[in-house]
């Protein structure tokens, strides 16, 4: 779980990771057991939801923390920001079976 130091942020996302006390291991845990979704404009949305907090308990690692905190991802990569969501837009639309990064 090293993908911090490789990412481009966006100088919106750097600061709402800042501004909302995202660690580089909550960062991580986006990219590792987030649930993707379509999230318009060619993004994508990786979101932790209960699933992927039980899929993280499973293989032993402890992401409650870190319930409903999203992050957008630009066609190109970069991230464009980080946030909480309560619910899931209505824009948003899953993507594959399970929706898993990785």
């Amino acid at each position: 779980m090293q993908y911090i130091h490789s990412v481009n942020f966006s100088r919106h996302a750097r600061e709402r990771k800042q501004n909302r006390g995202i660690l580089r291991d909550g960062f991580n845990a986006l990219i590792d057991y987030g649930t993707l979704y379509h999230a318009g404009r060619n993004c994508i949305a990786c979101h932790i939801d209960r699933r992927a907090i039980a899929l993280a308990k499973k293989e032993g690692t402890r992401i409650d923390r870190y319930r409903n905190y999203a992050c957008i991802i630009a066609a190109s990569g970069k991230i464009v920001t980080i946030e909480h969501v309560n619910r899931i837009p209505r824009h948003w639309r899953p993507m594959g079976s399970k929706g898993r990064v990785s």
